[in-house]
């Protein structure tokens, strides 16, 4: 889980999401990667646990997952109190 959120793509991506769910359209905007490079940062970040997709009306919809989410969350907060 903790390479997915190593790469600058996928943290924005994650970021993108915090406002709620997107379209791959919406997510795609402001990065400058190939759809395919892009739909592999959310494979990945779906594979993980972080990020999970619906269909609706032929489309997929993409929003965050907070399960995975408090995963990063403890462990970031662990490192943060041990380096004190």
């Amino acid at each position: 889980m903790y390479r997915a959120i190593a790469h600058g793509t996928r943290r924005g991506i994650l970021d993108r999401l915090r406002d709620g769910e997107r379209t791959f359209a919406e997510l795609a905007k402001p990065f400058a990667v190939s759809q395919p490079t892009l739909s592999q940062h959310l494979a990945v970040l779906i594979k993980v646990g972080l990020v999970k997709s619906r269909r609706a009306g032929g489309r997929l919809y993409y929003k965050l997952n907070p399960t995975g989410l408090r995963q990063v969350m403890n462990w970031s907060a662990k490192l943060c109190d041990s380096k004190k």
